[in-house]
């Protein structure tokens, strides 16, 4: 049900080992699973269709859902999925299943630990692009990626930003303390030993809902009884300032780890950004409206901004998500980026430089929806418009309207062909340039994947860019009818085609209406 999808979400009762089966597409779900069956369409650029392709993690649309797996409820099977069938077995061990998570279960190598000492609030087209080791050690993958495009993309279509680095994170991290209790003692900490106790604790590492718990704890204590240090806060004040124009200018925090838009490790959608109006720290009260934007009914404060951006270093999903790809937990650190904000934006997307699965040329695929309605997070039964275009020396030759937004009338669109065309050229130029380190893939197997906006008055802007690994595996539709339970047992684990294991403990919801 609706309410067991989202307890769930938050509890940390979705494990890796399991199969979810939903009625509906939720715009996003925590933590890493074995495989997603929706019964509705999926966005091809949503968070959960990327995530699970990236991952290789079986992600189909097959009809009546709840019909075809009930009878597996909490059951260990192996699941198979193509373009034009699935089957279910139930006839395997957990040995068996066992091999296959420890055969197929990725690592990424040496993650890159962050710079603590550097300090300065760098201007992205200041920032030296040349050694990418040095400026994601700084500054964090988002921030690394927008100054490597913004060195070669055409200024109309860039937006002022700068970075917040690691350093000021650490430092809250080792000021702030807490009390926690030791045996029969109470002790107080910092953020950070308090931290450094939970990746030690042996019930917090083998318990997921204990660990959601937990962190979920973290979080609140982070987001509401922390002291910022106001030095940090005036200084800010200052530099937004100096490159806005103004204190009444809204901005955007948006989070830059140092686990993030990397080749390996994509992390889209695993941590949280805000909107920042410095006149409502310097207003001296916690009264809205805020004072840059009317329609915001809260004050929107950076202090409120660092303390949330910060703190979902530590949302469940991305601790899983980190945990899942092996990644070292006690080197995880967050940075910012600070860029302008657009809260009446005419239309935003996400463009793909190709599609995202391999062995397609379908072209530039973009997903784009009207106003600030989310791309990569709908709420259910929401899609955006998908267009898919022919790119040739440049400039786009076709134009393929693949679907309209289900926010808007028949006929219309949300981007005019005007539009697609000079979005399509300027990704062009994003293909050709943006640097990139392939570690060991080829330049086909890797492309851009590209956030942006159309303002009110026409301007194009590009905000973020990661690269993505192309997956050889993708969302899938079979058609009901297609089911096989003639599954040969000695083909378990003898190549990744998509075999996929339910855990022991997992539960496959009933049912689905809405998701909120």
């Amino acid at each position: 049900t609706v309410p067991e999808l989202a307890e769930a979400n938050a509890n940390g009762t979705i494990s890796w080992q399991d199969i979810l089966v939903l009625d509906v597409t939720p715009f996003d779900i925590e933590g890493v699973q074995a495989a997603v069956i929706t019964g509705s369409p999926q966005g091809e650029l949503s968070h959960v269709a990327l995530r699970t392709a990236r991952r290789g993690t079986p992600n189909a649309f097959i009809a009546n859902p709840h019909e075809v797996f009930a009878p597996y409820e909490n059951q260990l099977i192996r699941l198979t999925l193509d373009e034009n069938e699935y089957s279910i077995d139930p006839n395997v061990t957990l040995q068996q299943a066992q091999a296959w998570w420890d055969e197929n279960r990725p690592s990424v190598p040496n993650p890159l630990p962050p710079n603590l000492e550097y300090t300065e609030f760098d201007n992205v087209l200041d920032m030296n692009i040349s050694d990418s080791s040095d400026l994601v050690g700084k500054f964090g993958g988002k921030v690394a990626g927008l100054a490597r495009m913004y060195s070669f993309l055409p200024a109309e279509n860039q937006i002022p930003a700068f970075g917040i680095p690691f350093h000021y994170y650490h430092e809250f991290m080792t000021a702030n303390t807490l009390t926690i209790r030791e045996g029969e003692d109470f002790v107080t900490v910092t953020f950070q030993e308090y931290l450094e106790s939970l990746l030690e604790d042996p019930v917090f590492q083998g318990d997921p809902e204990y660990r959601a718990s937990r962190l979920e704890g973290f979080r609140n204590i982070i987001e509401n009884r922390s002291v910022v240090d106001p030095n940090l806060v005036t200084a800010l004040i200052s530099r937004i300032e100096q490159v806005y124009g103004s204190t009444s200018t809204m901005v955007r925090f948006r989070s830059s780890s140092n686990s993030e838009d990397a080749l390996i490790f994509n992390g889209a959608g695993l941590y949280d950004s805000t909107s920042v109006c410095p006149e409502d720290t310097l207003d001296g009260d916690e009264l809205g409206p805020s004072h840059c934007f009317s329609g915001q009914d809260d004050e929107r404060t950076i202090e409120r901004a660092l303390r949330k951006v910060w703190a979902s270093l530590w949302n469940f999903r991305a601790f899983e998500e980190r945990e899942y790809y092996q990644i070292p937990q006690d080197e995880a650190a967050m940075a910012i980026l600070v860029s302008l904000a657009f809260p009446d934006e005419a239309s935003n997307g996400v463009a793909f430089t190709g599609d995202p699965i391999a062995g397609s040329d379908a072209g530039y695929v973009i997903n784009v929806q009207i106003g600030d309605f989310s791309t990569v997070q709908p709420d259910p039964g929401i899609l955006p418009e998908l267009d898919i275009l022919k790119v040739e020396n440049g400039q786009v030759t076709e134009i393929n309207r693949s679907r309209q937004s289900t926010l808007l009338p028949e006929g219309e669109f949300v981007l005019s062909d005007e539009q697609l065309h000079r979005l399509g050229a300027t990704m062009a130029i994003v293909d050709a340039s943006m640097p990139i380190d392939l570690e060991g893939h080829t330049r086909d197997e890797v492309l851009f994947d590209m956030e942006f906006k159309f303002t009110q008055s026409g301007d194009m802007i590009f905000k973020q860019i990661r690269p993505f690994l192309r997956s050889n595996f993708q969302p899938v539709i079979p058609k009901l009818n297609n089911i096989r339970s003639d599954i040969d047992q000695n083909g378990l684990v003898d190549s990744r085609d998509l075999h996929l294991f339910l855990g022991d403990r997992g539960d496959v919801l009933e049912e689905e209406t809405d998701f909120k």
